[in-house]
């Protein structure tokens, strides 16, 4: 008995600790894990395919704080047909010369913020993102298993998102998440004749971006 009430300290720390280092189990865990993993990052990296248009688009984005934003968008070749810079005060759009295609403009408050909030519940949209939406509702949270992405394990997510800007529509999503990583690699909702189709891929927390990256050069 003695030896039991010695060692039972040591099963109980060992018990919790492993609660606490267990994989999220619920769709609730799972959805709170992995919108804490794109807030809590100083910088998140990542290349979209949005394959609801004709060609699709394709672009590079760097979140990085209150450093600001950059979003590249790709065309057939790989080159650089447009950039949105922001430095957390100004917005600036250039065109594939790097020179300004749209008058210099104010950033949103906190834009950079809650554009991962809006990533992570609605998806990619930059022009949704610049329209002031602060907060999106999700209900109908559910677990809808495991596939592999890319030779990736992923857990599946099912949600309904309430985005205000479009009247309160309820918008059903399904979202594929890397178990190891908690980025998002895949994601599907309605559009109005096809289903909106997004490609996450190269996804990194935390890294450091270009000097260069979010800098908005005089004159321009």
């Amino acid at each position: 008995m003695t030896r039991f009430l010695l060692a039972l300290p040591l099963f109980l720390a060992a018990s919790i600790a492993c609660c606490e280092d267990r994989p999220p189990q619920t769709a609730e865990e799972w959805f709170s894990a992995v919108e804490a993993r794109y807030k809590s990052a100083k910088t998140v990296h990542l290349k979209v395919e949005t394959r609801h248009t004709n060609p699709a688009t394709r672009l590079v984005v760097w979140y990085g704080g209150d450093q600001g934003y950059r979003v590249e968008t790709l065309g057939a070749d790989e080159r650089v047909t447009e950039t949105t810079i922001c430095d957390g005060k100004s917005v600036q759009s250039l065109d594939a010369e790097g020179k300004p295609s749209d008058p210099l403009g104010k950033a949103a408050p906190g834009i950079e913020a809650w554009g991962r909030h809006l990533l992570v519940r609605f998806g990619y949209d930059w022009d949704e993102m610049e329209t002031g939406e602060r907060e999106i509702p999700i209900q109908d949270l559910k677990l809808a298993g495991e596939e592999e992405v890319d030779g990736r394990p992923c857990v599946v997510l099912e949600w309904t998102a309430l985005y205000a800007m479009l009247a309160i529509t309820p918008i059903p999503q399904k979202v594929w998440i890397d178990k190891e990583t908690l980025a998002i690699v895949r994601r599907e909702r309605p559009g109005q004749s096809e289903t909106h189709t997004e490609l996450y891929t190269d996804t990194k927390f935390d890294a450091e971006p270009p000097a260069d990256a979010f800098r908005i050069e005089a004159g321009k």
